[in-house]
């Protein structure tokens, strides 16, 4: 890795971030959705949405796509910063 600036540096970090946020969309969607719809399912009179198989594990899918974005985008900017930082000791 060549002299640059932090900023370029943490930019060059942009797309892992972008899939992290990704991930946690994602997860906090299936999670506040699946909430929303057992906690329907409980109270009738809210409304009358119950949570069936298929969409319960829709939201699971969904829940652990992101958390597996999440997971991989913040291990590989680790693996990225580590790797950086070691060849920048080793000059």
């Amino acid at each position: 890795m060549d002299d640059i600036s932090s900023i370029d540096y943490a930019l060059s970090l942009d797309r892992f971030a972008f899939t992290f946020a990704i991930g946690l969309l994602l997860m906090g969607y299936s999670a506040v959705t699946y909430w929303q719809v057992a906690y329907s399912a409980t109270r009738p009179t809210v409304s009358n949405l119950s949570p069936g198989l298929p969409s319960t594990l829709l939201y699971l899918v969904v829940f652990l796509i992101g958390a597996v974005l999440a997971f991989v985008a913040t291990m590989t900017a680790l693996y990225k910063v580590l790797q950086d930082a070691d060849f920048q000791h080793s000059r």
